[in-house]
């Protein structure tokens, strides 16, 4: 019974990364400087509604989203910020996978379809003196994005700061309590 569970879960991995691979889209992207967008976040880091993770600020990702927001819009906005010279990769869990995906990348922020979006992110923060947004007075690297959503779900999240070995884990509350 073990073995036949490892070979379907194997299937399923193998099975995603043919179609992704068939398909030439990637699964990964990558947020620049170039990308950034512009503006000011008042007290992003100290804010009990952000999700802060290091140099990481994702704008109110520890506010709950109703069922029926997630339904409508398919999932949730959540602007990202990484302060100047700083790079952050954002995975979906392995389980997050079948019902969402990240729109954060270069040319990523008007993709509304699950299969079109991203798995992993990386974010490139740009030098301070290039950086044109703030937070709490602080220049930060700001991307438009969006975790697309299937159905609700407590999102969880896997999270590298400038290349360490091991992620720091978080989670999302879109459309279901963490």
């Amino acid at each position: 019974m073990v073995v036949r569970v490892i070979a379907c879960v194997l299937a399923a991995v193998f099975t995603g990364a043919a179609i992704a691979t068939a398909t030439g889209r990637s699964t990964r992207g990558q947020a620049t400087c170039a990308s950034q967008s512009s503006a000011s976040f008042p007290g992003a880091y100290t804010s009990s509604r952000n999700l802060v993770v290091g140099p990481l600020v994702l704008v109110d990702g520890r506010v709950y989203s109703s069922p029926e927001i997630v339904r409508r819009v398919g999932g949730q906005k959540y602007p990202a910020l990484v302060a100047p010279g700083h790079t952050v990769k954002i995975a979906l869990s392995t389980r997050a996978r079948r019902t969402n995906a990240l729109t954060y990348a270069d040319s990523m922020h008007a993709v509304r379809r699950l299969e079109d979006g991203l798995r992993v992110v990386t974010f490139h923060a740009c030098r301070k003196r290039k950086a044109q947004s703030r937070a709490g007075g602080r220049a930060v690297t700001f991307w438009s994005g969006f975790i697309l959503a299937s159905k609700p779900r407590c999102v969880h999240l896997k999270i590298w700061i400038d290349g360490a070995s091991a992620p720091r884990r978080a989670r999302i509350p879109i459309g279901r309590h963490c």
